[in-house]
């Protein structure tokens, strides 16, 4: 797998960014697979952020199984698209102490959470 990404922040308040990746493979269904992946995020005071993540954009995606992307019935699959919102807290503004509470979901309809700190 080979991985580029390229962010930019045009204030210390707000950011954006994008990733692909490229897979080789001797699976067939997961050689040549290429993702997009787009981000953003804004922090309006020091102690609040916000981020928002769109995963795997490029594909056709998932309408059940292993979609091949070729149309041949052999080829690279696509990624289901999934989206994350994360709200961080920064009790002191800094570093020093971060909670962050993070939710997904997919096309498919799964849905994920998760709580760090």
């Amino acid at each position: 797998m080979l991985s580029l990404g390229l962010a930019y922040a045009p204030s210390r308040s707000f950011g954006f960014g994008a990733a692909t990746r490229f897979l080789w493979s001797g699976d067939p269904h997961v050689a040549g697979l290429f993702t997009l992946d787009l981000a953003a995020s804004w922090r309006p005071i020091p102690q609040l952020a916000f981020s928002f993540v769109a995963r795997d954009l490029s594909g056709p995606g998932y309408g059940g199984g292993c979609l091949p992307t070729g149309g041949t019935g052999v080829g690279p699959c696509s990624v289901p698209r999934s989206f994350l919102l994360a709200i961080g807290l920064r009790p002191e503004g800094s570093r020093a102490l971060t909670f962050d509470l993070a939710g997904a979901v997919d096309e498919r309809g799964r849905v994920g959470a998760r709580l760090m700190g």
